[in-house]
């Protein structure tokens, strides 16, 4: 009876987790649109005539400088020779890592019990709302999905640093 306690809201959490696994499946297209024809092909083109460097990844983009989203975008469009749906799963692998990461910060505060569970579920239909589906079907903003995880993963690190120092 009692880990039927955390079932209802276990499953509840990974209820919207799936649909947006599912929504982009169902939604997201394998073409290439707006900023990465400008972006990603020449970097494509550059790979396949040896002719990349270190400073075409560091090429400004409109304001940002955006060097490992370049990494990755190249990473995986070797990997699966430009089949942006696979951004679109990376991006959505980053959102899972993130509530992961402040689900691990949310319990060192709150523990682990019934009501704390129910109480993070909101996160977790906040997080995987489709208000954001431009971001969610664009492989390009991917970039942002990986500020939100870094972020909470800084975090995580300096709630460590804290409490190793003042713990």
């Amino acid at each position: 009876m009692k880990t039927l306690k955390f079932l209802v809201p276990c499953i509840l959490i990974t209820l919207p987790i799936l649909f947006y696994f599912w929504y982009i499946s169902a939604n997201g297209t394998n073409v290439i649109v707006a900023d990465e024809w400008h972006v990603y092909i020449p970097l494509f083109k550059k790979l396949s005539t040896g002719t990349l460097t270190i400073a075409d990844l560091f090429n400004q983009h409109n304001e940002h400088r955006i060097f490992f989203p370049r990494l990755i975008f190249l990473f995986f469009g070797y990997l699966t020779h430009f089949n942006t749906k696979a951004f679109l799963y990376f991006s959505a692998s980053l959102l899972v890592l993130t509530l992961i990461g402040i689900f691990i910060s949310y319990t060192r505060f709150f523990g682990v019990n019934k009501e704390s569970i129910w109480k993070f579920l909101p996160v977790c239909y906040l997080l995987f709302s489709l208000v954001q589906f431009e971001n969610t079907l664009w492989g390009f903003q991917m970039a942002w999905y990986m500020v939100t995880f870094f972020s909470v993963l800084s975090f995580i690190f300096l709630e460590n640093v804290y409490n190793m120092t003042f713990g």
